[in-house]
Protein backbone atom coordinates (compact mmCIF):
# COMPACT_ATOMS: atom_id res chain seq x y z
CA UNK A 1 0.00 0.00 0.00
CA UNK A 2 1.63 3.13 -0.91
CA UNK A 3 1.84 6.47 1.64
CA UNK A 4 -0.75 8.42 1.98
CA UNK A 5 0.63 12.42 1.40
CA UNK A 6 -0.07 14.94 4.18
CA UNK A 7 -2.16 18.05 3.09
CA UNK A 8 0.70 20.03 3.08
CA UNK A 9 2.42 18.16 0.49
CA UNK A 10 -0.79 18.17 -2.01
CA UNK A 11 -0.92 21.12 -4.08
CA UNK A 12 -4.16 22.20 -4.43
CA UNK A 13 -5.29 22.13 -8.13
CA UNK A 14 -5.88 25.49 -8.86
CA UNK A 15 -7.18 27.23 -12.78
CA UNK A 16 -5.16 30.56 -13.84
CA UNK A 17 -8.19 32.79 -13.09
CA UNK A 18 -7.94 30.86 -9.59
CA UNK A 19 -4.13 31.04 -9.06
CA UNK A 20 -4.28 34.74 -10.39
CA UNK A 21 -7.14 35.55 -7.54
CA UNK A 22 -5.03 33.99 -4.51
CA UNK A 23 -1.90 35.82 -5.33
CA UNK A 24 -3.98 38.90 -5.43
CA UNK A 25 -5.27 37.66 -2.52
CA UNK A 26 -2.06 37.24 0.12
CA UNK A 27 0.63 38.90 -2.04
CA UNK A 28 -1.35 42.19 -2.59
CA UNK A 29 0.90 42.86 -5.79
CA UNK A 30 0.19 46.28 -7.74
CA UNK A 31 -1.53 45.56 -11.41
CA UNK A 32 1.76 46.81 -12.90
CA UNK A 33 4.00 45.09 -10.53
CA UNK A 34 2.41 41.81 -11.56
CA UNK A 35 2.18 42.14 -15.26
CA UNK A 36 6.11 43.29 -15.05
CA UNK A 37 6.76 40.05 -13.47
CA UNK A 38 5.03 37.95 -15.56
CA UNK A 39 6.21 39.79 -18.96
CA UNK A 40 3.18 40.73 -19.82
CA UNK A 41 1.21 44.21 -20.21
CA UNK A 42 -1.07 45.32 -17.53
CA UNK A 43 -3.94 45.08 -19.58
CA UNK A 44 -3.57 41.72 -20.10
CA UNK A 45 -3.36 41.01 -16.11
CA UNK A 46 -6.93 42.93 -16.28
CA UNK A 47 -7.78 40.92 -18.94
CA UNK A 48 -7.36 37.55 -17.05
CA UNK A 49 -9.15 39.26 -14.34
CA UNK A 50 -12.25 39.57 -16.53
CA UNK A 51 -12.32 36.07 -17.00
CA UNK A 52 -10.42 35.49 -20.28
CA UNK A 53 -7.81 32.89 -20.98
CA UNK A 54 -4.31 33.06 -19.61
CA UNK A 55 -1.28 31.67 -22.12
CA UNK A 56 0.12 28.13 -21.10
CA UNK A 57 4.24 29.61 -20.35
CA UNK A 58 2.00 32.17 -18.08
CA UNK A 59 -0.41 29.45 -16.06
CA UNK A 60 2.72 27.97 -15.13
CA UNK A 61 3.81 31.31 -14.05
CA UNK A 62 0.82 32.38 -12.50
CA UNK A 63 1.08 28.84 -10.67
CA UNK A 64 4.28 28.78 -9.23
CA UNK A 65 3.82 32.49 -7.71
CA UNK A 66 0.40 31.24 -6.05
CA UNK A 67 2.13 28.20 -4.71
CA UNK A 68 4.89 30.56 -3.01
CA UNK A 69 1.82 32.99 -1.82
CA UNK A 70 0.89 29.45 -0.59
CA UNK A 71 3.89 29.01 1.28
CA UNK A 72 4.28 32.73 2.92
CA UNK A 73 0.35 32.35 4.27
CA UNK A 74 1.04 28.78 5.27
CA UNK A 75 3.93 30.27 7.78
CA UNK A 76 2.04 33.04 8.76
CA UNK A 77 4.03 36.08 7.21
CA UNK A 78 2.60 38.96 7.46
CA UNK A 79 2.55 40.52 3.44
CA UNK A 80 3.30 43.48 2.81
CA UNK A 81 4.79 46.32 0.29
CA UNK A 82 8.45 45.93 2.07
CA UNK A 83 8.09 42.05 2.28
CA UNK A 84 7.78 42.49 -1.59
CA UNK A 85 10.28 44.42 -2.10
CA UNK A 86 13.00 42.78 0.42
CA UNK A 87 16.14 41.95 -1.42
CA UNK A 88 16.85 38.75 0.31
CA UNK A 89 17.52 35.86 -3.32
CA UNK A 90 20.81 36.58 -4.53
CA UNK A 91 19.97 40.53 -4.44
CA UNK A 92 16.48 40.25 -5.74
CA UNK A 93 12.91 40.34 -4.59
CA UNK A 94 10.08 37.93 -4.48
CA UNK A 95 8.94 39.00 -7.50
CA UNK A 96 12.06 39.66 -9.18
CA UNK A 97 12.87 35.94 -8.95
CA UNK A 98 9.47 34.89 -10.42
CA UNK A 99 10.21 37.19 -13.26
CA UNK A 100 13.75 35.34 -13.80
CA UNK A 101 11.66 32.21 -14.49
CA UNK A 102 12.85 30.64 -11.06
CA UNK A 103 11.04 28.94 -8.42
CA UNK A 104 9.29 31.67 -6.51
CA UNK A 105 8.00 28.84 -3.77
CA UNK A 106 11.70 27.92 -3.59
CA UNK A 107 12.35 31.91 -3.03
CA UNK A 108 9.49 32.00 -0.54
CA UNK A 109 10.76 29.42 1.10
CA UNK A 110 13.89 30.72 1.98
CA UNK A 111 12.08 33.85 2.89
CA UNK A 112 10.07 32.08 5.45
CA UNK A 113 14.05 30.22 6.64
CA UNK A 114 15.33 34.04 6.68
CA UNK A 115 12.23 35.38 8.61
CA UNK A 116 12.65 32.48 11.36
CA UNK A 117 15.87 33.25 11.68
CA UNK A 118 15.16 36.75 12.48
CA UNK A 119 12.79 36.00 14.68
CA UNK A 120 14.52 33.83 16.94
CA UNK A 121 17.39 36.70 16.83
CA UNK A 122 14.67 39.33 18.21
CA UNK A 123 13.98 37.58 20.67
CA UNK A 124 17.41 36.23 21.53
CA UNK A 125 18.27 40.23 21.78
CA UNK A 126 14.87 40.76 23.82
CA UNK A 127 15.93 38.79 26.43
CA UNK A 128 19.35 39.35 26.40
CA UNK A 129 18.78 42.91 27.04
CA UNK A 130 15.44 42.47 29.29
CA UNK A 131 17.05 43.55 32.46
CA UNK A 132 18.38 46.62 31.27
CA UNK A 133 18.26 49.75 32.71
CA UNK A 134 16.39 52.49 30.44
CA UNK A 135 19.05 54.98 29.84
CA UNK A 136 17.51 58.79 30.30
CA UNK A 137 17.34 60.77 26.94
CA UNK A 138 20.68 62.95 26.53
CA UNK A 139 21.77 66.05 25.19
CA UNK A 140 23.74 63.69 22.52
CA UNK A 141 20.45 63.73 20.58
CA UNK A 142 19.10 66.91 18.55
CA UNK A 143 15.07 66.00 19.65
CA UNK A 144 13.98 68.03 22.99
CA UNK A 145 12.91 65.89 25.71
CA UNK A 146 9.32 64.84 26.54
CA UNK A 147 8.73 67.40 29.25
CA UNK A 148 10.00 70.17 27.31
CA UNK A 149 7.82 73.09 26.67
CA UNK A 150 7.71 74.20 22.87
Amino acid sequence: MAPVAGVAEVAPIRTPAEDLARIREVLKPAVSDLATTLGVSRQSVYNWLNGEPVADENAVKLQDLAQAADVLDHEGLKINASLLKRKFANGRTLLQVAQAGESARHAALQLVHIHKQEAAQRERMALRFANRRKTAPSADFDLPSASDDA
